[in-house]
């Protein structure tokens, strides 16, 4: 039997597969990372740079990825179609 330590790492990892399990089904997870981290130099839009080189829009867990983004705390990047940066927050 294995001790109370051992069964807790197990429980953990159980419970992180499952929570994150819909990265399998997202349509981004063989692309390069850096194409959702993007530095916008004034050349495309934002919208037009998501809509032409992310799979974002068709994706069926976009949602869950703009969770994990949420509870996560990430600030930049794009995230199921959103960009993220704190210079784009507007205090309210």
């Amino acid at each position: 039997m294995k001790n109370l330590q051992d069964l807790k790492q197990i429980l953990t990892k159980t419970l992180t597969t499952q929570k994150y399990s819909w990265r399998d089904e997202a349509l981004c997870s063989d692309l390069d990372p850096n194409l959702f981290f993007p530095k916008f130099t004034g050349g495309d839009s934002i919208p037009n740079y998501i809509a032409k080189n992310l799979p974002c829009a068709r994706c069926t867990v976009k949602e869950e990825c703009i969770n994990f983004a949420d509870e996560s705390g990430e600030e930049w990047g794009v995230w199921g179609g959103i960009y993220r940066s704190p210079r784009l927050k507007i205090d309210g």
